[in-house]
């Protein structure tokens, strides 16, 4: 079930809040919570359910049992490493264990070996990284006496489940939202739900309207990718990194929108990322909730920046290659990830010199470099990548033959260019009790739904 199916809007959602706020008892609100969030997560394949819920009870115990050895440091750290055994060896066997087994095969197969390792050939279960990173989170915040472990099972469960953000995010960590979920019999709040209804429309116009319309332009070009010119391809690579703002934050909106309307208050994910005067900045604009992830549980503890330069670069480099790996099973993820371990340990070095460049440059030269990545992270393959790329530094005539689509999508791409640089972000929209801006939603909402494609394009980061 997609946030832009229309038996999500229509029927679920309504039926959800309904149940809501039918009364204010915590235990029934936290089990329409828990029941519907399994719903909508079972709704694309029930047996995955069962690695939710392993998951859900492997760190609700184990918080309890770092609670219980308070005082005997070497149990608690037995625990600490059982709980990331655990959820990484899941997430491994799931997302990546195909591709380790493949590499490894090939690699035998170089030095004239004939191996037959096994492969499990597994769906990808929709959402892993997200919701494993989040439950962790919560045994490690717990160990680190961040927060207090719970004996709730019931508002645990409901915590790690919690369908707004449970498949792509915003990551939220238990002690962000343990007041809110323990003050859940709250009554409704006509604000907090216009906000949410409009946050929602927000997001799903930039879902439906912009980041489907270019996908419905650029992904039949990037399929013929090896015809396309210089100029083309600079498009294309353009328009899918408006596509992915667009459908990423469009998804983080309406998250949050949800959230909201149930009376939680999630992260913002997003705050004007290509407006960004370098690749830090960047990353602190971009998925913010998985930079703080990887900043906090990762950079930190490695050392961050307290060890001289060189320990810095190291650990920069550590931490984006597994933010790449983490997006995907692919080597064109594991390079986007050193890529961006690079363009930072560069920073690092050369910081007086980006910044004392005037603004404008620092913000086209990062929007630029940004741009390049995305080429990788948008490739199905190495091979794919390293065309586009030559492709763009090639210069060559027009030879597609989809000419109507170029008009479009130089227009589009303009026009998104002047948007993403000048307009305000969502994180500082404001609801308006003016009559016209119900009717303008009213309008937005009523073209989001029509612009919505019967078979529903899928967001793109589900695939993480």
């Amino acid at each position: 079930m997609l946030f832009t199916d229309l038996r999500f809007i229509f029927i679920f959602s309504p039926v959800v809040f309904f149940l809501f706020y039918v009364t204010k008892s915590k235990n029934f609100r936290l089990t329409v919570i828990l029941i519907s969030s399994y719903i909508f997560y079972g709704s694309w394949n029930y047996k995955f359910l069962s690695l939710l819920l392993i998951s859900t009870c492997l760190d609700f115990f184990i918080g309890l049992a770092l609670h219980h050895f308070s005082g005997r440091e070497k149990m608690r750290k037995i625990l600490l490493i059982l709980s990331i055994a655990c959820n990484l060896t899941i997430l491994g066997v799931f997302k990546y264990y195909d591709f380790f087994i493949t590499q490894a095969q090939s690699l035998l197969i170089s030095f004239g070996l004939q191996p037959d390792l096994p492969l499990l050939r597994v769906i990808l279960p929709i959402g892993i990284s997200f919701y494993t990173f989040q439950s962790m989170s919560y045994t490690l915040d717990v160990y680190s006496g961040s927060v207090k472990a719970t004996r709730n099972f019931l508002k645990f469960a409901s915590f790690v489940a919690l369908y707004p953000q449970l498949v792509a995010g915003p990551i939220v960590r238990y002690r962000q939202i343990e007041r809110q979920l323990n003050r859940i019999n709250r009554p409704l709040s006509l604000k907090n739900m216009s906000f949410g209804i409009q946050l929602f429309i927000l997001g799903l116009a930039k879902k439906a309207i912009i980041a489907d319309y270019i996908a419905g332009i650029i992904n039949p070009m990037f399929e013929h990718y090896q015809q396309l010119g210089q100029f083309e391809t600079w498009l294309i690579v353009l328009g899918y990194t408006f596509q992915i703002y667009f459908d990423f934050s469009g998804y983080s909106d309406m998250a949050i929108g949800l959230g909201k309307m149930l009376g939680f208050k999630f992260p913002y994910n997003f705050n004007s990322p290509y407006k960004a005067q370098s690749i830090p900045d960047f990353w602190r604009r971009w998925h913010m909730t998985l930079s703080s992830f990887l900043r906090d549980y990762l950079y930190i503890p490695l050392g961050g920046n307290r060890y001289g330069l060189k320990k810095t670069i190291f650990n920069v480099m550590v931490v984006f290659l597994l933010c790449g790996l983490w997006h995907g099973a692919a080597w064109t993820f594991i390079i986007w990830g050193g890529y961006y371990g690079l363009l930072i340990a560069g920073y690092n070095i050369w910081k007086k010199e980006w910044d004392y460049m005037p603004i404008w440059i620092q913000r086209t030269l990062t929007f630029l470099l940004v741009l390049l990545g995305w080429v990788l992270f948008r490739s199905n393959s190495l091979t794919m990548a390293k065309v586009l790329l030559g492709k763009m530094f090639n210069f060559s005539f027009l030879n597609y033959y989809r000419q109507d689509d170029i008009v479009w999508l130089l227009i589009l791409n303009i026009i998104l260019l002047v948007w993403v640089n000048w307009l305000p972000n969502t994180n500082s929209y404001k609801i308006s009790p003016k009559p016209i801006m119900a009717i303008a939603f009213a309008l937005l909402f009523l073209l989001a739904i029509l612009a919505i494609n019967s078979l529903s394009i899928q967001f793109l980061y589900y695939q993480f």
